[in-house]
C-alpha cells in the first residue's frame, strides 16, 4: 500500500512538473511576444520624435536664414536712405552754392549755371537707378537664397524620413527574426519536454502496473487468512451467544413475573382513577359554568344611549368585552379553566381548556365606541354606549 502510494505520489509530483514546465514556457513565450510589441512601439516613438527633431531643426534653419537675409535687405535698405539722404543734402548745398554765386559773380553766364544743376540732377538720377538695381538684385538673391535654403531643408527632411523609415524596417525585422527563433527553440524544447513527460508516465505506469500485480497477490493471501481467522472468530462468538442467550432468557423470565405482579398493581389503580376521573366530569356536567352554550343579552334604548345587560356570575364580568361600530354592536366572552386530579400513586392529570363565545346584534341608531361604561350589580354586568 505504502508503495502504491509512493508511485502514484512520484506519478503525480511529475505530472505537475511537466505541467509547471509547459506553463512556464508558454508564459514566456507571451511575455517575449510582448516585450517584442513593446520593443517595436518604442522603435516607431523613437523614429517618429527623431523625425519631428530633425523638422524641427530644419525650420530653425529656415527661419534664420530668413532673419538673416532680412536684416542683411534691412541694412541695404537703410544704406539706400542714408545716401539718398546725402544726395539731397548735396543737392541742397549745390543750389546754395548755385545761388551764392549767381549773387556773388556776375560774371558767371546763367547758360553756366544751368549746366552745372543739369550735371547735378543727372548725377542725382545715376545715383538713384544704380541704388535700384542694387536693391533689385539683392531682393532677387535673397528670394533665391531663401528658396534655396527651403528646397535644402525640405530634401533633408525627406532624406530624414527615409532613414528613419527605413531603420524602423530593419529593427522590425531584426526584432521578428529575434521572435522567430525564439519561438522555435521554445517549441522545441516544448516538444522535447512533452516528450520527456511521455517516457516518465510509461515508466511510472509499469511500475505501477507491477506493483498492483504484487499488491493483488498479497491481498489475496490477507483475505485467506482474515477468513480462516473470522471463522474461528465467528465460532467462539457463535458459543458465547448461546451462553449468554441461556443467562438473559432467565432473567427474561424473572423480569416477566415482577412486571406481571406490577402491571396488575397498575391495573386496579388505573381502574380506581377511572372511577374519580368519571365522578368529577358527572359533577362538571351538572355545572351551569360549563353548559353555557351561548350569550344572552336585553337591550334597554334610552334618548342618548344604549344599556345593553346580561345575567354573569362575578367571577367572569371581567372577561366580557363590548365593542360598536356605526349600528353593530358586538360581546365577547373569552374565558379558561383547569382541572388538577392526583392518582393514589402519586401522579398528577392537569387539563386546561379555554372557550370563547360572541355576539353580534344591530341597534337603531349609530353609536359612539368611544364612550362606553361598564356596570356589574347583583349578578347583572351592563354596558352603558352612546349614541353618535
Amino acid at each position: 500500500m505504502k508503495v502504491d502510494d509512493t508511485n502514484t505520489n512520484t506519478l503525480k509530483g511529475l505530472t505537475n512538473n511537466q505541467r509547471n514546465l509547459v506553463a512556464a514556457k508558454e508564459r514566456e513565450i507571451g511575455e517575449v511576444k510582448e516585450h517584442y510589441e513593446l520593443k517595436k512601439l518604442d522603435e516607431r516613438t523613437n523614429g517618429q520624435n527623431e523625425l519631428y527633431e530633425v523638422k524641427d531643426a530644419h525650420q530653425k534653419e529656415i527661419l534664420a536664414a530668413v532673419d538673416q537675409k532680412s536684416s542683411r535687405l534691412s541694412s541695404m535698405q537703410q544704406s539706400l536712405k542714408d545716401d539718398l539722404t546725402r544726395l539731397e543734402k548735396e543737392k541742397a548745398i549745390l543750389a546754395e552754392q548755385s545761388k551764392l554765386d549767381r549773387d556773388a559773380s556776375l560774371i558767371t553766364s546763367s547758360v553756366d549755371q544751368d549746366e552745372l544743376i543739369q550735371e547735378g540732377l543727372e548725377r542725382s538720377r545715376e545715383i538713384g537707378r544704380r541704388t535700384n538695381q542694387e536693391v533689385a538684385k539683392l531682393l532677387k538673391d535673397s528670394q533665391w537664397e531663401v528658396a534655396k535654403a527651403s528646397e535644402d531643408a525640405k530634401r533633408n527632411l525627406d532624406n530624414a524620413v527615409k532613414q528613419s523609415d527605413n531603420k524602423l524596417a530593419d529593427r522590425t525585422r531584426e526584432k521578428k527574426i529575434q521572435f522567430t527563433t525564439t519561438e522555435i527553440e521554445h517549441k522545441n524544447k516544448l516538444d522535447q519536454l512533452k516528450g520527456e513527460y511521455d517516457k516518465n508516465s510509461r515508466q511510472v505506469n509499469r511500475l505501477n502496473f507491477v506493483e498492483k500485480s504484487n499488491k493483488e497477490q498479497n491481498h489475496l493471501k490477507d483475505l485467506r487468512s482474515l477468513e480462516e481467522q473470522h471463522n474461528y472468530l465467528l465460532k467462539e462468538k457463535r458459543n458465547q451467544f448461546q451462553q449468554k442467550f441461556a443467562h438473559l432468557e432467565s432473567e427474561h423470565n424473572e423480569i416477566m413475573n415482577r412486571t406481571e405482579a406490577k402491571f396488575k398493581e397498575q391495573l386496579i389503580s388505573l381502574s380506581n382513577d377511572y372511577a374519580s376521573k368519571r365522578s368529577a366530569a358527572e359533577k362538571r356536567s351538572d355545572d351551569p359554568f360549563y353548559n353555557l352554550h351561548r350569550l344572552s343579552h336585553r337591550v334597554e334604548e334610552l334618548p342618548d344611549s344604549y344599556i345593553i345587560s346580561m345575567d354573569m356570575p362575578e367571577h367572569e364580568a371581567d372577561d366580557v368585552l363590548i365593542s360598536g361600530r356605526n349600528r353593530d354592536i358586538k360581546l365577547t366572552l373569552s374565558r379558561r379553566f383547569s382541572e388538577r386530579l392526583e392518582s393514589e400513586e402519586g401522579s398528577v392529570d392537569v387539563n386546561k381548556r379555554s372557550e370563547s363565545f360572541t355576539k353580534e346584534f344591530q341597534v337603531a341608531d349609530i353609536v359612539d365606541p368611544k364612550s362606553v361604561t361598564r356596570k356589574y350589580e347583583n349578578g347583572v354586568l351592563s354596558f352603558k354606549i352612546s349614541k353618535a
